[in-house]
Formats: C-alpha cells, sequence, structure tokens
C-alpha cells in the first residue's frame, strides 16, 4: 500500500467532517496550488515542486509517480 492509498481514509474523514465532498476538496487543492495547471512547476525557486498538487520531487517518487516530476505525468 502506497502512503497516499493509506491517507485515503483519514482524508475522506477529515473531507466528510467539512462538509464537502472528495472531489470538491481535491479541485479547491489543485486550484490553489497551480491554478489548475498540470504542466507547472514551482515558481518562487524555493523547491523543486510541480504538477497541479504541487509535489515535491522526493514525495512524488515515493508515492509511485511514473515520470520524473508530476509536471510530466497526464493529468
Amino acid at each position: 500500500m502506497t502512503e497516499l492509498a493509506s491517507l485515503a481514509p483519514v482524508l475522506a474523514t477529515l473531507v466528510a467532517l467539512l462538509g464537502l465532498a472528495v472531489g470538491s476538496f481535491l479541485n479547491a487543492v489543485k486550484q490553489h496550488e497551480s491554478g489548475g495547471n498540470y504542466q507547472i512547476y514551482n515558481q518562487s525557486g524555493l523547491s523543486n515542486a510541480s504538477g497541479a498538487y504541487q509535489f515535491i520531487g522526493s514525495t512524488w517518487k515515493g508515492l509511485g509517480g511514473s515520470t520524473a516530476s508530476a509536471a510530466q505525468a497526464s493529468p
């Protein structure tokens, strides 16, 4: 089980407590982090975060990312 999969029940519970649907929550995160741009790289230069959800490179790889960065993955 990946780290992300093990966090799924926790995320679902948190989102439910907030009265949101999981899809709505993830969409809000995506819009906040990248404006919905799947190919974006962190603009501050302070990290190597990339993709719609701004995964740090080591997190992306640790969760089984199949590309060099989240920004290179297909949506």
